[in-house]
């Protein structure tokens, strides 16, 4: 166990504990270096706190007539954008649009569409606890 300040102040785990309180995934064609180094760049990624559960397998998307954005991806919007949500264990999903909840449900899965233009992302609640929060997709 390690201890935080250097000793009797309070364990808090072991490291392989500690390196699961914040994780970033990101989503790369390929596990390489400039593929993941493009992935960042682009905002590919998202954030979890896997002590609540492996968040592999997350996925969130916004598809229009055979054309997927990825979380940091920008596109003009126009109405028929779907915004989905995929999940590798059932939580509840919260769909933020511009700072504010629009949306909420319980599952594995779940599509909504576009309202409007705006800055959409997902936050992911297990359990009543902070679990997975996705980087955006601006539909400008």
């Amino acid at each position: 166990n390690v201890s935080l300040f250097g000793g009797g102040v309070g364990k808090v785990g072991t490291y392989e504990q500690m390196l699961k309180i914040s994780v970033t995934h990101v989503v790369a064609e390929r596990c390489d270096r400039a593929h993941v180094m493009a992935a960042l760049k682009a905002g590919h990624c998202y954030g979890a706190l896997e002590i609540w559960g492996k968040a592999t397998g997350f996925r969130f998307t916004a598809e229009k007539a055979g054309r997927t954005l990825l979380l940091g991806d920008t596109a003009p919007y126009e109405p028929g954008w779907e915004l989905r949500v995929h999940l590798p264990a059932p939580a509840e999903m919260r769909l933020i649009r511009d700072g504010r909840e629009v949306g909420r449900r319980h599952g594995t899965s779940w599509n909504h569409g576009a309202d409007g233009p705006g800055v959409y992302r997902v936050e992911v609640w297990r359990k009543g606890k902070a679990w997975i929060f996705s980087n955006p997709i601006y539909l400008r």
